[in-house]
């Protein structure tokens, strides 16, 4: 089978990807919050390598099994200072999982209230910490749909799912079988390629019509 050494866009993920776009840009408008995403869908189907795609995206920063006292600590002047804007977690599994279940809730707590009206407290292992300006910033995490569901009892808790906008994704026969066509011929092999988004400096101001 013949292997393409071109980069290459994932079959039928456009429509997601567009979805991804317009929550990375909502970090860049002015006097507002930006959108929070929960991307769900079926091991294999290629979630992780999707928003990887924006890796490289302006006020983007991958995060893998980050603690969020870590974070805050590292990286909370750059959210600060708006040269952070959405943080992207292949995998919340690591964040969900902890035990005790307490520990997995307090993170939980700690990414919601940075989410909605931002943190100026938080505590670690061994000490308290504190910051003068609330730490705001948007997320977007990626989980199974069987994880989802078992976890969905603590995801729940304290209005957390109300805060994410929540996006299920999947393929269908047809799809599937386009898919497998394309990996038979070798078209679809290759590295996946970065998204552009455009660099804007500034927070864009925008009046949203009454009647839209």
């Amino acid at each position: 089978m013949a292997v393409t050494s071109e980069p290459v866009t994932m079959l039928g993920s456009r429509v997601l990807e567009m979805l991804i776009e317009d929550v990375i840009l909502s970090g860049r408008l002015k006097d507002t919050r930006p959108i929070s995403l929960i991307l769900m869908a079926e091991p294999g189907l290629g979630k992780s390598e999707i928003v990887m795609q924006y890796r490289d995206a302006p006020g983007v920063m991958v995060c893998n099994e980050m603690t969020f006292s870590r974070l805050v600590s590292f990286y909370g002047m750059d959210i600060i200072q708006g040269r952070l804007r959405h943080l992207i977690f292949p995998d919340i599994a690591p964040i969900v999982n902890r035990s005790p279940r307490e520990a997995a809730m307090r993170e939980l707590s700690c990414f919601g209230a940075m989410i909605a009206e931002g943190v100026t407290k938080w505590e670690t292992r061994n000490t308290a910490m504190a910051a003068q300006v609330p730490i705001q910033c948007g997320v977007i995490f990626c989980i199974t749909r069987y994880s989802f569901m078992e976890k969905l009892r603590i995801l729940g808790d304290e209005g957390f799912l109300s805060r994410f906008l929540i996006a299920s994704f999947g393929h269908d026969a047809e799809l599937v079988q386009y898919i497998h066509s394309k990996i038979a011929d070798g078209t679809s092999n290759g590295s996946i390629e970065l998204k552009p988004i455009p660099f804007v400096k500034d927070p864009v101001a925008v009046t949203v019509p009454v009647r839209v």
